[in-house]
């Protein structure tokens, strides 16, 4: 490493000078013999680094580490230049070379992921998107068990996904891995049809905590009825923004014992049907939501 600092210059004296101090500056030089801080800290410098022939194979990334230990100060980067020429490695070495190559990173990578216990590779699979599951679900067999695993829908959120959530969806797709639900959501979703709706909830039945259903607006009595039959120990429900349900829509509601947390902002509920629950949940409730009830 080249510093090019210029080497005329005396950190000791041209510092106090920049004060425009009346100071003995050959004393302070004594006194300061064994300075705390690099010389250079105290001013911009251009540092010059070689690579040539410190690495012996082509690479993409370089790492630039400093150490603020003996300055004054952390260091400020103003810019860094790289000089030198883009190697492609496609160009220096053989196509059959590249290709066995990558055929091998491709063998090595999927039957290490083969190998990954199970819950080391449920939990890799646990920080995918429902999409990005799907997706990668579609590489082989194995991974597809993996990846559908009904535990892997144990909390399900299909509101970033509501344009897309139909009844061809849920009958072909969620009706199969929803067994161990107990987080759903369906925020948003535009029409899901009665029969539909019936199967999901079905599905997951006693096992179903938690139920967002915030702005469904095909939502009627009968679909709050399948959620009094079904979902006993339903805890958390949200029913936000539901306008198209009426007051009496809300009785069947009255049957569920578990419930801890109510929402039911800017809905028709009246205290005809609201009492009801209430007496019927107040062991376990601990949050309801009134705010702008019509």
């Amino acid at each position: 490493m080249n510093d090019l600092f210029p080497n005329h210059i005396n950190t000791t004296t041209s510092a106090l000078q920049s004060l425009h101090l009346n100071t003995d500056y050959e004393q302070i030089s004594k006194i300061y013999t064994h300075h705390t801080y690099p010389p250079a800290a105290y001013f911009p410098r251009i540092l010059k680094i070689p690579l040539i022939n410190k690495i012996s194979f082509p690479r993409q990334h370089i790492r630039l580490e400093f150490d603020h230990c003996t300055a004054n100060y952390y260091i400020e980067i103003d810019t860094i230049s790289l000089c030198g020429q883009n190697l492609n490695i496609s160009q220096s070495l053989p196509k059959e070379i590249i290709s066995k190559q990558d055929e091998y990173i491709e063998l090595n990578f999927e039957n290490h992921l083969i190998k990954l216990p199970f819950d080391i590779l449920f939990l890799i699979c646990s920080y995918l998107d429902l999409y990005s599951l799907i997706q990668f679900s579609s590489t082989c067999h194995y991974l597809r068990q993996q990846c559908l695993h009904p535990l892997q829908f144990h909390s399900l959120n299909l509101q970033p996904y509501w344009n897309g959530i139909t009844n061809e969806t849920i009958e072909n797709f969620f009706l199969k891995y929803c067994i161990q639900t107990q987080y759903l959501s369906l925020s948003w979703t535009k029409s899901i049809e009665y029969l539909s709706f019936y199967k999901l909830l079905n599905i997951c039945s006693n096992k179903l905590i938690q139920l967002n259903l915030s702005c469904c607006q095909y939502l009627t009595g009968e679909y709050i009825k399948i959620i009094a039959n079904y979902c006993f120990n339903l805890e958390i429900l949200n029913l936000e923004n539901c306008s198209h349900l009426i007051n009496l829509d809300f009785i069947p509601l009255k049957n569920l014992h578990h419930i801890r947390s109510l929402n039911v902002y800017q809905t028709k509920i009246d205290y005809r049907t609201l009492l009801p629950l209430i007496d019927n949940n107040k062991e376990h409730l601990e949050h309801i939501n009134l705010g702008k009830i019509i």
